[in-house]
């Protein structure tokens, strides 16, 4: 899928198309050099990344953001793109943080890139969770415990093996949860997630 097709049917300034085209342009160029992405999806980059990041900003408020193992950047840096405020990207891998670093710089987007492993911090906490291939649903809940509200919602991509991933998390966890249909991925799901404690074992 073209970006022209992925902007027509978006509601974007000039100024954002340009930071997006951008972005993508440096993935493509220092992918090799800071073991981004897999080369395949570089193939169909607007609809496999960008867009798969953008369908996300329908379920956010404006409450701050955080995106665990970041990555490339989606899909925390893509929603900080779009218009996103208070975005914090967490990766404990130096190459992905000095392309993230890169990439705010020259799309002169206002993130906070904290290198480190999210179960290390602990002076932060966050209105909404994000994350993308980076761990099964129970993982993600044990390694962000320390960066979670009371209030806290996470959103989720989640791939064709959610279910499963919903009823091991469920062992350890309460919540509440809702599904809605990606549009990137007819196996997929955007995962919303609500209401979580961890479970009382007796």
């Amino acid at each position: 899928m073209s970006n022209d097709l992925i902007f027509a049917g978006l509601d974007v300034s000039r100024e954002t198309r340009a930071k997006l085209i951008k972005y993508v342009n440096l993935l493509e160029k220092e992918n090799d050099k800071y073991n981004l992405v897999g080369q395949s999806t570089l193939a169909d980059v607007w609809c496999r990344h960008i867009l798969d990041s953008i369908q996300l900003q329908k379920y956010l408020d404006a409450g701050s953001l955080v995106d665990v193992g970041a990555g490339a950047g989606f899909p925390g840096m893509v929603l900080a793109i779009i218009g996103a405020e208070s975005v914090a990207l967490v990766d404990s891998v130096t190459k992905k943080i000095n392309f993230l670093r890169l990439v705010s710089r020259e799309t002169e987007t206002q993130v906070d890139i904290i290198h480190d492993r999210v179960e290390n911090i602990r002076d932060r906490k966050f209105d909404q969770i994000t994350c993308r291939a980076f761990a099964s649903l129970n993982k993600i809940f044990s390694l962000t415990e320390n960066i979670k509200k009371t209030s806290t919602r996470y959103v989720l991509l989640k791939g064709e093996k959610y279910k499963e991933e919903i009823k091991e998390a469920e062992k350890f966890w309460n919540f509440t949860f809702k599904t809605q249909k990606s549009i990137t991925d007819e196996r997929g799901v955007i995962l919303i997630i609500e209401n979580i404690c961890k479970r009382v074992h007796k």
